[in-house]
Parts: C-alpha cells; sequence; structure tokens
C-alpha cells in the first residue's frame, strides 16, 4: 500500500488559502501561465534575482526536534510503516530548515540537524486518514492547517527539511533533450511517478557555507550516485528556492542539470547500474521543441515536483 497520498492542488489551497500567498506568485513557466504548488519562491536567475552564493547558511547546535506531541506521534507511526515496508532509508540525518531570510544585504538560512524518519512521517504523508485527527477532518493535514493556520511558517512544528531536484539537459545536433525518470517504486515518497531526472533530501553537514555549497555538495551527490556521471562531466545551475504545498512548508532548491555525454553514453551508465542500487524504475530522453518546451501530454503526467523542475528550467533556457 503506498501511504503517500496527495490530494488535488486547487483542494489544498482552499482548504488554507492564507497559508500560501497569492495565485500570482506561485505561478512559473515563461507564460506564467501554471500555479506551480510551490510558493515563496526565490528565484536565482532573470530580474530581481539572488545571488545563492551570497544567502549563507547558519547552523543551530544540536538536533530538530518535532515539538508538537501530536505530530510527533503521527511521524513516529508513519517512519515505522515506511520501515518495515523496506521504503524508510535509515541513513545520514538530514538538513532541517529552521528559517529562510531573503531580504536585505545579508540574506540567510538558519538549518539544523534532523533525524530523516521526522522528516518523512511528518511530511510525507499529511492526507493518509489516521484516528489521532478524527476531530480535525482525518488527516495530518486536517490537523495542521486547522491549528496552525496563523502561525508563522518559521514556527509550523513539521520537519521540514532541504530537498533538491532537477532535470538533466543534454544537446545533440542542435536538439535539446530533458532525461525523464519515473522513481523506483520502494522510495519513501512519491514511488512510481513520473519524476524530474534527480531527486533527494539534503544529508546534514555542519560545513555549510552558502545555498551553491548545499546544491554543488547535495545535488552533485545525487548525480553521481544516481545517473553514475563524474562530477567533471556535469554542470549544476542554480534556478531557485521554494516552500512546496503537497508536503507541508518543505523547502525544495531547484536547478538544471547540464552534460556534454550523449544520450547514448548516459543510457549506458544508468542501464549498468544494479537493479537493487537503482532510484528510478524506467528512463527515457525528451526532446524540447523549437522553443525549449515540453508537449502537454508529457506535462500532463509528469508530477508535481518534475512540473516545478521544468518550468523553472524553461523559463532560464527562454531568458
Amino acid at each position: 500500500m503506498n501511504y503517500l497520498v496527495y490530494s488535488k492542488l486547487s483542494a489544498l489551497i482552499e482548504r488554507s488559502p492564507e497559508l500560501f500567498g497569492p495565485v500570482e506568485e506561485r505561478l512559473v513557466g515563461v507564460d506564467r501561465a501554471c500555479d506551480s504548488g510551490f510558493y515563496d519562491i526565490v528565484r536565482f536567475f532573470g530580474p530581481g534575482a539572488i545571488d545563492p552564493s551570497r544567502v549563507k547558511v547558519t547552523v543551530r547546535e544540536g538536533r530538530q526536534a518535532i515539538v508538537d506531541e501530536t505530530i510527533a506521534r503521527y511521524a513516529a507511526y508513519v517512519a515505522d510503516r515506511l520501515r518495515r515496508q523496506g521504503r524508510l532509508y535509515d541513513g545520514p540525518t538530514v538538513t532541517g530548515v529552521l528559517s529562510t531570510d531573503f531580504a536585505g544585504s545579508s540574506p540567510e538560512v538558519l538549518v539544523q540537524e534532523t533525524a530523516y524518519a521526522d522528516f518523512a512521517g511528518s511530511c510525507f504523508a499529511l492526507d493518509l486518514p489516521h484516528p489521532l485527527f478524527d476531530k480535525y477532518g482525518g488527516t495530518l493535514r486536517d490537523y495542521y492547517t486547522a491549528t496552525y493556520t496563523s502561525v508563522p511558517v518559521v514556527a509550523r512544528p513539521l520537519a521540514n527539511c532541504f530537498g533538491v531536484c532537477g532535470y538533466v539537459l543534454m544537446e545533440e545536433k542542435g536538439k535539446r533533450f530533458l532525461l525523464q525518470v519515473v522513481r523506483a517504486g520502494n522510495l519513501a515518497t512519491m514511488a512510481g511517478s513520473p519524476g524530474p531526472s534527480v531527486a533527494g533530501s539534503v544529508d546534514f553537514k555542519p560545513d555549510y557555507v552558502s545555498l551553491s555549497d548545499i546544491l554543488e555538495r547535495a545535488l552533485g551527490k545525487e548525480v553521481e550516485e544516481e545517473l553514475r556521471l563524474n562530477r567533471s562531466e556535469f554542470e549544476i545551475i542554480p534556478l531557485a528556492f521554494a516552500r512546496e504545498i503537497f508536503r507541508g512548508d518543505n523547502p525544495q532548491l531547484f536547478a538544471l542539470v547540464r552534460t556534454s555525454l550523449t544520450r547514448q553514453e548516459l543510457a549506458t551508465r544508468m542501464s549498468a547500474i544494479p537493479e537493487e542500487e537503482r532510484e528510478f524504475a524506467r528512463f527515457r530522453f525528451v526532446p524540447l521543441d523549437d522553443r525549449n518546451r515540453l508537449g502537454d501530454k508529457m506535462l500532463h503526467e509528469i508530477n508535481f515536483e518534475a512540473k516545478m523542475s521544468y518550468y523553472l528550467a524553461e523559463e532560464y533556457l527562454s531568458s
């Protein structure tokens, strides 16, 4: 059974519109026509861009704890179910995001070491019914939005942690292609769905210095491990920071990954990965048209993380 249930974006926003800001600020793509399902979007390119190398990362000592006892109990329950399914990776701790400040001359994010089980348990299954939340509507999202609607995002008690994701772009004979994957069925979140080329949580490191540093190290690791590219074979182009609506207030860093490898070379690398180590079930290379855009059919099929990754890339490639 898949315990990671997602409602339609319109239903989530209608439930608590005050949490996510005006729709105009969520729109992405060259035409600014797609409601992305992300808010607090900060672009690293184009007019008004913020340089991610200037956004300082400050680390708070200790380990983040879920302060709401009800949410903590539910997070432990979800993590245990995922663990027994073989879908919870009990590996390194991850990078919890306590606050962000992109205004002014000294932009900064405050982070803290966080248990992956707390992150997955409190953010990946907001729409799964549970008796803990019966009087609020049945789910953690019902409880969370009813109890913390008027609370600033920095005080909302989910174990929000940095994620990184992006599409891999390659060019052959003047034609551009994106690597499209279907996520493996044993992953903790969005298993079996068509996602961006690479995606993952950010392992905690006490020596992060900037958002660029996080992207280079965390996304670079994902590209090396998930696609078997060497670090000299790809370039990471930072695109944006944003917070999700689907998985609480989860913060994501988006990038475009350029490689000089051909489709055949990359396919050979990925096909050589042992099946038990793959984070993808299958993959293909999708052409962009002359306007650097995907076809409507593909856009309808991919998950929300992939849509956001694509539309930001579309903006960047057309700028």
